[in-house]
Order: C-alpha cells, then structure tokens, then sequence
C-alpha cells in the first residue's frame, strides 16, 4: 500500500473516532495548511496534525511516527518541523491495533514520538510515554471534564 493511501486510512480513522465521541471535525479545503482537521472539544477549536504510527524500528513494544512533514524540492527531502502555532496537537493511528492516540504538541520533540505499548521489562518508567496514556477517548474524555 503506498504511503497516500495510508496516509488517508489514517485521517478517516482519526475522525472517525472523533466523531464516536460527538466531537465535531472540520477539514480545511485542499492540501496547504499544515494541519489536517479542526476538531471542536467543548466549544473550543483545536488544530490536528494525523500521523500513522508504525512498529519502532521492528520493536513490538513501541510505535512511533514522525513530528515534521516532508516534502520534495528539486528532487531533494525537505524536513519540516511543526510549532504550537500551527498544531495543537498529534493524532496517531496504528492500524496494527486499530488505535488513535492524541499528544499534545508540547510533548513531542522535532523528530519522532515514541509511545510504549508494553510496560518496561526492567519497570523503569523515567522518560516513557505509555500508549494507553493518548487514547484519543481517553484524552478527549479528560478535555471534556
């Protein structure tokens, strides 16, 4: 499958579940802005970037996907990174688990988010991020309170 249509399977999905939470979801018209969808949480309008999230590097304890776009330029990858100004927040689905994780921009760094989908073998939990912690239904339901 190429990565347009993966791409599309993951904003479909990510809707999808936003809506499964009467959450309503606007998409921008056409391809330029730098986020995907507008989602309205209680009143209250946020910019969402979707990402398909894939194994870490063959590692079935972690996903990960990419926090910058890219784009080509005179045949060369262009890496662009996003800043809060023009994303609220990451929305990850992993088709794998048929999951949608919502981060808030804040929390990832220029590169790459990592979420843990098994705890740590040795139970050290300094500096990880647990998937069930960015449910998007579970992160949605707190933005709700």
């Amino acid at each position: 499958m190429n990565s347009k249509r993966k791409g599309n399977i993951t904003e479909l999905a990510i809707a999808l579940a936003f809506q499964k939470l009467d959450v309503a979801v606007s998409i921008p018209y056409g391809d330029c802005e730098r986020y995907d969808m507008i989602v309205d949480i209680n009143n209250r309008l946020y910019k969402v970037q979707c990402k398909t999230a894939s194994y870490r590097r063959g590692d079935t304890s972690k996903i990960s996907f990419n926090c910058r776009s890219i784009t080509t330029k005179n045949g060369q990858n262009v890496h662009h990174k996003y800043d809060k100004s023009e994303v609220d927040f990451f929305a990850a689905y992993f088709l794998e688990n048929d999951k949608c994780y919502l981060i808030p921009i804040q929390e990832t760094c220029c590169c790459e988010k990592t979420l843990r989908l098994v705890p740590p073998l040795n139970n050290n939990y300094s500096n990880v991020n647990m998937a069930e912690d960015y449910e998007l239904e579970k992160v949605v339901k707190k933005m709700m309170l």
